[in-house]
């Protein structure tokens, strides 16, 4: 019979660790939820007081109510995790980047994605502005709804599904219409690959901001 030390027998009994891989595009709540919305709107305008009538199909809100809304329905602890501002029901951009950019070792639901290309469909892209005035607009968050395609160099395409006021490439919002629909923006990233520069349309400038992207991974 063969004898092996006690400490081997429980390196090879020690389980593996658990690892932050998000399930496959089929599978992603955050995607599917904001996919069902999207489907179910009858009326909508970006707006920041929120009004929401599932019944009649009437989603008004912004970027970050409309993100946290569909985190609210599919990951409520994951939502909580996100520091907010006392007086408002959800993170607004700015703590959505600055949360995703920084996720804490001990969070339980989210896991960060570094670089754009390793981004992945029902993932959180969110950045903010450099020099930030809490009273005015704060940034952008947005759920992609496919992943990121390289069109080139140092600027890739992201399809997403959000709330906006600003047309996107490609926008399904008719001519004037606010509120939730998708669209195509263009990123620019650095030698490391992570994001650095977004461009909303053809008209557009491309504006430098801090970005931040994060997985929900239970």
């Amino acid at each position: 019979m063969l004898h092996f030390p006690l400490f081997a027998l429980l390196v090879v009994a020690a389980p593996r660790p658990n690892l932050p891989v998000r399930p496959s595009q089929s599978e992603s709540p955050v995607l599917a939820e904001a996919t069902r919305i999207l489907n179910a709107v009858k009326s909508t305008t970006y707006v920041h007081k929120a009004e929401v009538d599932e019944d009649a199909g009437i989603y008004n809100m912004d970027c970050s109510h409309f993100v946290g809304y569909v985190l609210a329905r599919v990951g409520s602890d994951a939502l909580k995790e996100i520091p907010k501002e006392p007086k408002h029901k959800y993170p607004r951009a700015f703590l959505f980047c600055d949360f995703f950019r920084d996720i804490p070792a001990s969070s339980l639901y989210w896991g960060r994605v570094k670089t754009l290309a390793e981004a992945q469909p029902g993932d959180i892209i969110a950045w903010r502005m450099a020099d930030l005035d809490p009273k005015k607009d704060t940034g952008h968050v947005a759920i992609l709804k496919a992943r990121p395609e390289s069109i080139g160099g140092a600027t890739y395409t992201i399809s997403v599904i959000d709330a906006s006021e600003v047309r996107h490439f490609s926008d399904s919002r008719t001519d004037g219409q606010t509120g939730i629909g998708t669209g195509m923006l263009q990123i620019h990233v650095d030698a490391n690959g992570e994001p650095i520069e977004v461009k909303f349309n053809p008209k557009a400038k491309w504006h430098p901001h801090l970005f931040g992207i994060g997985r929900l991974i239970k």
